[in-house]
């Protein structure tokens, strides 16, 4: 759809109003936003059994997502496989332990649990930590503290939920360790719930591949949150114009991006290409020249050589001789011209200042011929 752009990011939109939909009764739930969904979107172990995981809507809803979700990955990341058979073996694992977070596999009924007399070091034997924990978040109660408490707020929730009539004389053992669920008169027809846990394993499985997706696609939701109507309006046009891309220029840039052959070593022009060989020729950029200054530096044609008398290379050379880096020096390249030349302006300049005439004026100050002339003109000598 045109909410993908070309697959960068997941278009949930129908699944979460269907979500919500669910919800609709529960305060918590049922007011969640399209962020928080992208959040909970893989997240099943807090869901209640009896009131939404045995509804046909519900297990429409996850078997519709599970398909958009390989669907997407088909056409996102075609060449990339999910480790799905892995997923299935360690699933099938802990159904058959009763392990699988969120559903209660092996629990005995209520009944049979206060007949017996069962005790919280026998909870604590039989389930351990974490299956305690499971329960108490199947019947949401806190599941918090430590594993001896989780089992004491157990007993004592089932104690005070039910008051059972025990008949003297009959107690009966623990016959439903295999009873995974509520009273099956509460759950829907057709109810398969290995089926539905698998299937929301399955849908972890791709929401956890595909997370860098998901990251990019609640960045996009904050950002449009943040937008104005007039920058919605460009970004749309922006990712309509990406989505128009010709195929057959994707196959010409690629061309392009193939190594090209450069046996002659030219230099590469502007398009990142050797540039021809009669321009190569033209501007001489095959004649190497020196320059003894810059430390044996090489420049390459005529044009290079003659910038590179104002380039800093140049410059520090000169200044490391002690020389000013004027237009007298243009073309001088060896060090010892250099130094030759810069000893024969000096001894010129040195001869200009002997032969100053000089004249001294009525007040005793010397001056040179030019300024005593005007004075004289002007009667202030």
């Amino acid at each position: 759809s045109g909410e993908e752009c070309a697959g960068r990011f997941l278009d949930v939109h129908n699944y979460y109003n269907r979500y919500i939909n669910m919800f609709a009764k529960d305060s918590k739930m049922g007011e969640i936003g399209y962020l928080e969904y992208l959040d909970r979107m893989g997240l099943f172990m807090s869901i209640d059994i009896t009131k939404v995981k045995a509804k046909p809507d519900y297990q429409s809803y996850i078997s519709d997502l599970l398909n958009y979700l390989q669907n997407f990955h088909r056409r996102a990341q075609p060449l990339v496989e999910v480790n799905i058979e892995t997923a299935l073996k360690q699933f099938n694992e802990q159904w058959s332990k009763g392990t699988v977070p969120g559903w209660r596999t092996k629990f005995p009924e209520d009944d049979a649990i206060i007949r017996i007399g069962y005790t919280a070091e026998k909870f604590l034997e039989t389930l351990g930590g974490e299956g305690l924990k499971m329960e108490l978040l199947y019947r949401g109660l806190k599941c918090g503290g430590r594993p001896i408490d989780r089992a004491n707020r157990l007993i004592k929730c089932i104690k005070n939920k039910r008051e059972l009539k025990v008949e003297q004389g009959k107690e009966t053992e623990l016959q439903s360790m295999s009873s995974p669920y509520p009273p099956k008169d509460r759950l829907a027809k057709g109810f398969n719930s290995k089926l539905i846990a698998k299937t929301e394993v399955l849908i972890q499985v791709y929401v956890e591949h595909l997370g860098e997706i998901v990251d990019a696609t609640k960045a996009r939701v904050i950002k449009k949150q943040t937008q104005s109507y007039e920058e919605l309006e460009q970004e749309i046009a922006a990712e309509e114009a990406l989505g128009e891309v010709d195929l057959d220029a994707l196959d010409e840039e690629d061309d392009d991006e193939q190594i090209l052959s450069n046996p002659l070593n030219l230099p590469l022009g502007w398009d990142g290409k050797p540039i021809p060989f009669w321009l190569y020729k033209l501007h001489g950029l095959g004649v190497e020249f020196k320059c003894e200054i810059c430390g044996n530096y090489s420049y390459w044609g005529r044009r290079s050589f003659d910038r590179h008398f104002q380039e800093w290379r140049h410059a520090h050379g000169m200044r490391m001789l002690k020389i000013p880096n004027t237009k007298h020096f243009h073309d001088i390249v060896k060090i010892d011209d250099a130094l030759a030349l810069h000893k024969k302006l000096n001894s010129r300049l040195e001869n200009e200042f002997d032969t100053v005439e000089e004249f001294e004026t009525a007040s005793g100050m010397k001056v040179d011929r030019k300024t005593f002339e005007d004075l004289k003109r002007q009667g202030l000598e």
